[in-house]
């Protein structure tokens, strides 16, 4: 029954309005529907969520109470840049030529083990920084193969038509998760120490794995190459003699940038807001909600032309809406301002995410993405980079520069490279 018949028998005809919200609300429900979707989504969420925002939330808070030092906090979050440039070279290849649904629960089931490692330790009163920057690296090592496997299967499970609203509908899983974790993990804390917040990290990991073993995904046929460093350079060689897709991988790699503002929010929560992990809990949790807006929005949307041009727009308004975060001296405004900023975030990183899936050459773009995922992934950067000039600096100082050179370089980015900004 198609969805104006639906419609019409309810009675609705006559109600453009309600007729377009019905057909708005197909969409979600067909995805919920497509065989292992909804096992797909849930496992990245977990994954994603746990290893790239709360893990570092949480791992942040450890070293401030270990050291107290903005330059031990840049350090440890920053040192894993080295693992996620290997691991990432390599895992566009593993997505073009393995099966990405086996090779992703195993690595779901080593950060599981991992964390849980960490947790023994803490509980321990054994953990010391070189344990947290050890435990940085192989996490964010295995983080590099786990992003552009995760989006390669998103693909193949609902196909180019439904993958903006897709990639929306798991950024909205993902938010819901982030949103109650940051409480969560601030209460975990305040009842049972550090330790306790790596247990539920790992907990989360190991039921991201479970589920990616209980999906059945139908993949296409898998092409194995005969020499993976061969096949890496091919990659890295279609990236860059391909202007529009070269746009659109640099834009990923100005994440460092952003990563700055997540790792000065403990900073902010605890120096510029004299709060604690309340504070810091709501300050991401705000961030959450907003990307939460977002993504439904995304997901109850139709097509949306002129993308490329949109994304000059969301940088510009990204970045000021880090220098406005930098100003702010009440914890009710930053909290609103880390809001608006998780709504434009996260359809920057949506627009951009889809763009790059649906413009890369079939064959290609496992590559294409472990290229595009690392530069995401090397936001971990932001922490070395912002603990390092909140060091001298101060924090405010470090996030406006930070927010001015994200717009200005995003704008210059796709100035240079004429076909990502006209991409519809």
């Amino acid at each position: 029954m198609t969805t104006q018949a639906s419609t019409a028998q309810a009675g609705y005809i006559g109600s453009p309005q309600r007729t377009a919200l019905a057909e708005r609300l197909g969409g979600p429900a067909g995805l919920l529907g497509t065989p292992g979707f909804l096992r797909l989504a849930l496992s990245n969420a977990l994954s994603h969520s746990f290893g790239m925002r709360m893990q570092g939330v949480t791992i942040a808070w450890v070293v401030l109470e270990l050291t107290g030092s903005k330059m031990w906090l840049g350090i440890v979050n920053g040192t894993p840049a080295i693992s996620i440039v290997l691991f990432s070279l390599f895992a566009g290849v593993l997505a073009d030529s393995r099966d990405a649904r086996r090779v992703l629960a195993t690595v779901r089931a080593a950060l599981a083990a991992t964390a849980f490692i960490v947790a023994v330790l803490t509980f321990a009163g054994q953990v010391r920084v070189e344990h947290l920057i050890l435990y940085a690296l192989i996490v964010m090592g295995l983080s590099a193969m786990d992003m552009p496997m995760g989006r390669t299967l998103t693909l193949q499970v609902v196909g180019q038509a439904r993958l903006m609203n897709a990639n929306a509908m798991q950024t909205m899983v993902m938010n819901v998760i982030s949103i109650v974790t940051p409480m969560s993990i601030a209460v975990v804390i305040g009842l049972a120490g550090s330790g306790a917040a790596f247990l539920l990290l790992s907990a989360g990991y190991a039921l991201g794995a479970l589920l990616m073993l209980k999906t059945r995904v139908s993949a296409p046929p898998i092409s194995r190459g005969s020499n993976a460093l061969a096949d890496l350079a091919a990659g890295v060689a279609y990236v860059r003699t391909s202007p529009k897709i070269r746009g659109l991988v640099t834009l990923g790699f100005l994440m460092p940038f952003v990563g700055v503002y997540f790792a000065l929010i403990p900073v902010f929560a605890r120096e510029v807001l004299d709060g604690g992990a309340g504070s810091l809990g709501l300050l991401v949790g705000s961030f959450s909600l907003g990307s939460l807006v977002g993504s439904i929005r995304l997901v109850t949307s139709g097509p949306m032309g002129g993308r490329g041009r949109k994304m000059i727009s969301l940088s510009l308004a990204f970045g000021a809406g880090m220098v406005a975060f930098s100003f702010s001296q009440s914890l009710l405004l930053s909290c609103a301002i880390s809001l608006s900023m998780g709504f434009l975030g996260v359809y920057w990183q949506n627009l951009l995410t889809t763009m790059v899936q649906t413009e890369s050459a079939p064959e290609m773009r496992g590559r294409a993405l472990s290229l595009f995922t690392m530069g995401f992934q090397l936001a971990s950067l932001g922490w070395l980079i912002g603990g390092v000039t909140a060091s001298v600096l101060g924090p405010e100082l470090a996030l406006i520069i930070a927010g001015g050179c994200f717009a200005g370089f995003s704008s210059l980015v796709l100035a240079l490279n004429g076909e990502a900004r006209l991409i519809d």
